[in-house]
């Protein structure tokens, strides 16, 4: 396990922050992967994004209040974002991710395929043709379980795991 780098306090902190801002501006990097690089805890990562006075409106969920970035992650979840793929670009641990969306009113688990607004024919018609499950959530931008949940409740009869049988 990588060793953590010390605390920061006073201009030394401020300096780190600043550096990791240019840098998150700079790459759109996900929080969880810029941690990883500067080898820092994700939560204290996104702390020091915020405090250098980054704000964005993408999936990073860095807002200004804790209601503001509940409902920035309460939106990306209901557009299919997984806990894993918040947890990765947002660089909130999935605990936290689960009382955000309580606090957003939003129970965590997949919604119902009623609350998407994608044309389930094109994916069903993709699925039937042969394409897998996995293809269909990286060319929708939505999880596998989502897209699985999305041809079951759709009525769409799934194949066996290991892909096409002969």
């Amino acid at each position: 396990m990588a060793e953590q780098h010390s605390r920061l306090y006073g201009q030394q902190r401020r300096e780190t922050a600043q550096e990791l801002a240019a840098r998150f501006l700079r790459s759109r990097t996900p929080i969880q992967e810029l941690a990883n690089e500067v080898n820092r805890r994700p939560a204290q990562v996104r702390q020091l994004l915020l405090e250098a006075g980054v704000r964005t409106s993408d999936a990073t969920c860095l807002r200004e209040t804790v209601d503001e970035t509940a409902d920035a992650v309460a939106h990306a979840y209901g557009r299919g974002r997984s806990m894993r793929e918040l947890a990765h670009e947002t660089g909130i641990d999935r605990r936290t991710l689960r009382l955000l969306l309580a606090q957003a009113g939003v129970e965590s688990g997949i919604p119902p395929a009623t609350s998407y607004s994608i044309d389930v024919a094109p994916l069903a018609d993709a699925y039937l043709a042969g394409e897998t499950l996995r293809a269909l959530a990286t060319s929708s931008g939505l999880s596998y379980h989502v897209i699985r949940t999305i041809l079951l409740d759709a009525g769409v009869p799934l194949r066996k795991r290991g892909g096409a049988q002969p």
